[in-house]
This record gives structure tokens, sequence and C-alpha cells, in this order.
């Protein structure tokens, strides 16, 4: 997951500080002294090997982020004349979103979302590939939904555009599996995930939620929904 500094390129007399839970530094960048570096032992170690930098844009990359990941972001970017600072408050949940659906009729996967912001992009992907299915672009005022590998979604998405969730209509067995959504914007970034299994409409329910469950631990034994939100503000320096 990518926690961005909003900056496009950092210039020759920049520095970036990056803090965890009000105090820790966790990452720092000072450019016109070819510092750009990570601290894995800040914050008792939670971040060891997980914690990677962009060096273009001074974005934070957290891999494979977990419960400890939790807490208060901050990143200032120091230029000559002003300091930009942004905080992001991140949740990481190990709920996994089950469902359980019989062949033949719809389903809806939920955003979470009463209402997308004006300039949110929502993606939805299916299992482990690259290729979006679904996708809403509020700045461009675009919503479009996919195909899919192979045609097996052809005709059957269908997205809100007021909340961002996904509803598969006519689902069959060639839906089951691993469902991410992807939602950025300026005040939230959410990301979910689901395990869809269809089943034959002939199985009885306690037979379907046994398959369920061991579909789910199998393929997937934590799943992160991660929430930040972020306020930017800018300080004139003293002269």
């Amino acid at each position: 997951y990518v926690l961005h500094t909003g900056v496009p390129k950092i210039q020759k007399d920049d520095e970036i500080l990056w803090r965890f839970r009000d105090k820790d530094v966790i990452a720092k960048i000072k450019k016109d002294e070819h510092i750009f570096s990570t601290y894995d032992n800040s914050a008792d170690g939670i971040f060891r090997s997980r914690l990677h930098l962009n060096l273009q844009t001074g974005d934070i990359i957290i891999s494979n982020i977990r419960n400890s990941s939790s807490g208060l972001y901050e990143v200032d970017f120091k230029k000559s004349s002003y300091t930009t600072h942004k905080s992001f408050n991140v949740i990481v949940s190990d709920e996994l979103n089950r469902v359980q659906v019989k062949e033949g009729v719809f389903v809806t996967l939920g955003s979470g979302l009463t209402k997308l912001e004006g300039d949110d992009l929502v993606q939805w992907r299916f299992e482990h590939e690259d290729h979006v299915i679904a996708k809403i672009n509020k700045t461009a005022s675009s919503s479009s939904t996919f195909d899919g590998a192979n045609g097996r979604f052809r005709g059957r998405l269908e997205l809100d555009d007021e909340t961002g969730s996904l509803t598969i209509r006519k689902i069959a067995a060639a839906h089951s599996g691993l469902y991410h959504l992807d939602i950025t914007g300026s005040r939230h970034t959410i990301f979910k995930k689901f395990i869809v299994f269809v089943c034959d409409s002939g199985l009885p329910p306690a037979t379907v939620a046994g398959i369920v469950v061991g579909v789910g631990v199998f393929l997937l034994v934590g799943a992160a929904a991660f929430y930040y939100y972020h306020r930017r503000y800018k300080m004139a320096s003293i002269t």
C-alpha cells in the first residue's frame, strides 16, 4: 500500500520526513545530501524489511500491511519557502468479506460507502489478475465495466455510480474467487477484498457454508481493509 506525498517530482533542495504514531521517524529523504533512508528498527521494528521509498516522489510503500501497521502516519515535505504537511489515519483489519450465492442469481459486493467523493477513482479486480473488471473515475465523470479474461463477465456487471458497489448478475461457477476493491481520493483510500463462492442451487445451505469457509481459509488467511484520510496545509516560512 502506498501513502502519497502529492509531489510529482522531488527537487534538489527538498526534504521529506515520514513519521509514525506522532514520534517515530520511519523514512527520510534529503536529496542534496543524497539521503534516501527507511528505518527498520524504528517503531519497535514492526516495519522491518517492509518499507520502501519512491525516490522520484517521496511516496512511502508498505508491503505486507498488517494490524500492527495501524496508526497515524505523517509526512512533512520541506522546501526553502514553505512546508507541506499531510497525515494519514490508517486502520488495518483482518476481516475477510465472505459471500456465498447460488448459481443463476445476482450478488452485490458493497463498497461500504453511501456516496463517492468528487475526485474518487474506483477499481474492481478479479482474482490475482492485473486487469480491471470495473472502474469509476469521478473526476472524468466516467464509469465502465469490462468483460474480463475469456469474456467471463460479459454482460453481467453493473456499477453503482453513487457508491462504487459492484453487482454481478446471472452469477456462475466461473465467477467464484477473490475480488479486490480499490477506492482512492483526496479524502480517503479504501482497500477491500471479497471471497465469493458460487454453489450449485441443489446443495443444502449447511454444505454450502462449510465449503465457503474452507475455500476462504485456503485462498486467503487474512484480508486488509485499509482506510486513510488526510489533511494538508502550507505554512509560509518566517522571514
